[in-house]
């Protein structure tokens, strides 16, 4: 198989050479002429997570910094209205927003023009390449901040909700407290105007087992009081906790994403160098694929027989033409060599048939 594979390409050669080369050939000044110029414009961030602040972002701890806020940045740029929010913040895309049709364009812009590097574990490129400078520049600079204000924003309204509800929590424990400490003082001027021995034991002193020998009713009511002041300091400082959190997660927000190097106004234009190089690759790439295919319908229309096994059941074999292999041919003979040993093997007489007359 693989020799009729050879003896294929090479009886085809220049036929199998040429889409390789043509398509190519064709295809790459096209590409260079009509290859789209853009305006590329750079912002470098440092990310990292603070070490000295009790700072947690809900991060997979063996993830590098830069790989999840480029997720982040990379999701939020999938929802609708964070693109609305980076596209009000431009003069060129803001005039589309409210209308289907340029929200949709201004989705596809977004898409095709935002690019999100990670050169290393705490350093984020993003890059823009827009068609118009003023765009490119933009685009940039509202990205960085609507991410920025979009986290910050997250983080506020998520510590706001744990705040109201430690808040809340003591409130309730408030209202506890004050209830089981009016019902202690109710039972208590109940039994001394009843005359009772146990009115003068001081409930916030007396421990639990004295009062229950000397009243059960009164050493419920002590260990309900004592119940709802826990309840009420553990509230307070889980709020006091809180807060502190909070501070320290907008403080390390900021910390943790620092913009190196701010957006620049693009002065010169640039030719789109993905365009450049991924199209000249797709058209070698199926200049190949027709070579292949060629030779593969040459070998399945070659019905040349090499062999006597290729022969049909019942057919004559009259000779075979050796396989030759010369050696140190005189070079006045080179051009004839192979023809008369294969005369000569030609021309040798073979058997008659069995029967024949």
């Amino acid at each position: 198989m693989i020799r009729r594979i050879l003896e294929a390409f090479f009886r085809h050669k220049l036929l199998l050479l040429l889409p390789p080369i043509l398509i190519p050939a064709v295809v790459t000044p096209i590409v260079v002429a009509t290859a789209p110029t853009v305006y590329d414009s750079y912002v470098a961030i440092w990310v990292d997570h603070p070490t000295y602040l009790n700072y947690q972002d809900g991060s997979n701890q063996w993830v590098t910094p830069a790989q999840v806020q480029a997720n982040h940045m990379t999701e939020l740029l999938h929802t609708h209205p964070f693109e609305v929010d980076v596209a009000r913040r431009t003069t060129t895309l803001a005039p589309l927003v409210g209308s289907s049709a340029g929200e949709a364009r201004i989705d596809d812009i977004l898409t095709h023009t935002i690019s999100i590097d990670r050169p290393s574990d705490h350093l984020l490129i993003v890059a823009v390449s827009a068609p118009t400078g003023l765009l490119s520049y933009e685009v940039a600079t509202s990205l960085v901040n609507a991410y920025q204000e979009k986290v910050q924003a997250d983080m506020t309204d998520q510590s706001g909700l744990a705040v109201a509800y430690y808040q809340s929590h003591i409130q309730e424990s408030q209202q506890t407290l004050s209830k089981a400490t009016a019902d202690l003082r109710r039972y208590l001027a109940t039994q001394a105007a009843a005359g009772d021995a146990n009115v003068g034991l001081d409930p916030t002193t007396t421990t639990p087992d004295m009062a229950a020998l000397l009243d059960p009713k009164l050493a419920q009511l002590t260990t309900a009081v004592q119940q709802a002041q826990s309840d009420l300091n553990s509230a307070q400082t889980n709020l006091q906790a809180a807060q502190r959190d909070s501070a320290a997660a907008l403080q390390g927000a900021q910390l943790g994403f620092q913009v190196l190097d701010q957006a620049k106004m693009p002065t010169a234009p640039t030719r789109s160098l993905r365009k450049l190089i991924v199209y000249p690759i797709a058209a070698l790439v199926s200049g190949l694929g027709l070579s292949a295919l060629l030779l593969v319908l040459f070998v399945a229309a070659d019905r040349s027989a090499r062999d006597e096994a290729d022969l049909a059941p019942g057919l004559r074999l009259l000779g075979a033409v050796p396989s030759l292999t010369v050696k140190r041919v005189p070079k006045k003979l080179r051009t004839v060599a192979t023809r008369r040993a294969i005369g000569a093997a030609a021309g040798m007489a073979l058997p008659a048939a069995r029967g024949a007359r």
